[in-house]
């Protein structure tokens, strides 16, 4: 019964020699960067234990029978355990490789999106109405003409920021709710600019379900009244409608002002940069003689 005693501590050595040899090479190496160098130092250091284990049993076997060692004997032993080394540890390394680069696969995938994450809510932090001011010099100068209507104001502006403060909880909102919310908007722009100014929305039943990320519209209506000359002579219109490809429309008639407002970058770019972390749709601004146009993919809304 020792042969068969001698094989089991053996194989028992193997099995225990391989895990501290492959904790020494995961503590030395990583598939990513050196996999070849820890391919041959895990394959080489097993094969070694293999033999000096096969040369124990041998040689203890050959004692017991009182036989003396015959390297013959132990050549022809040898090159099968070292056969079925190299298949075994082989199909460990290739498991081990793969699993490891999954891991590391995901662990980029995770990174990129704590990473997008983080900068989604940078941008989304950056969305702040910039007419908080003028909308309460608007209130101050009807709160004495007209209660009813600067009721109506306040009530609208408390909407506004309401709004504004639950949209940067989501990265993607309701077409309908963000039209929603643009009347809101809109009602506290025409107190201040009355009939010069004029919108016109035209948006099918059927595509009020779908998704863009939220403050876009009111960002875009933003920048057109930041840019451009609002006047009984020179009224600025926005329409906001959508096309056969399947794209929303907001767009503008062009009267630049003479001396630009300093853009705080927070316009365009922020909406460039909010649907290229959700979309790989592209966010399209032309702009013609008459018009600036820009045209937003309409997304799926999963909220």
């Amino acid at each position: 019964h020792f042969p068969f005693i001698s094989s089991i501590i053996a194989s028992y050595i193997i099995w225990t020699s391989s895990e501290i040899i492959g904790a020494e090479a995961d503590k030395r190496f990583t598939w990513e960067e050196q996999p070849k160098i820890k391919a041959i130092f895990l394959m080489s250091l097993n094969i070694t234990v293999v033999i000096a284990s096969l040369y124990f049993v041998t040689s203890i076997n050959n004692f017991i029978k009182g036989d003396p060692f015959q390297m013959k004997y132990f050549y022809k032993s040898l090159v099968p355990s070292i056969l079925i080394t190299v298949v075994v540890n082989l199909t460990f390394i290739i498991m081990d490789f793969f699993k490891s680069l999954n891991e590391s696969k995901l662990e980029v995938e995770k990174l990129k999106k704590e990473n997008l994450r983080s900068q989604l809510e940078s941008l989304k932090n950056q969305v702040n109405p910039h007419f908080l001011f003028n909308s309460l010099n608007t209130l101050i100068s009807i709160i004495d003409e007209d209660k009813e209507t600067a009721k109506n104001f306040v009530q609208e502006l408390s909407r506004v920021y309401r709004y504004t403060l639950q949209a940067k909880e989501k990265d993607i909102s309701a077409l309908e709710e963000e039209l929603k919310y643009l009347e809101s908007y809109i009602f506290l722009l025409k107190i201040r600019y009355g009939d010069n100014l004029h919108f016109e929305v035209n948006i099918p039943d059927n595509l009020m379900n779908s998704g863009i990320p939220p403050l876009t519209l009111q960002m875009l209506v933003e920048n057109a009244i930041k840019h451009n000359v609002i006047s009984a002579s020179k009224p600025l219109k926005v329409e906001i409608y959508t096309e056969e490809s399947g794209h929303l429309i907001v767009r503008n008639n062009l009267q630049k002002k003479k001396n630009q407002v300093d853009s705080n970058k927070v316009g365009l770019s922020n909406i460039y940069e909010r649907y290229s972390m959700v979309t790989p749709e592209p966010v399209e601004a032309t702009q013609s003689e008459a018009y600036f146009i820009v045209a937003l993919p309409l997304l799926t809304n999963n909220i």
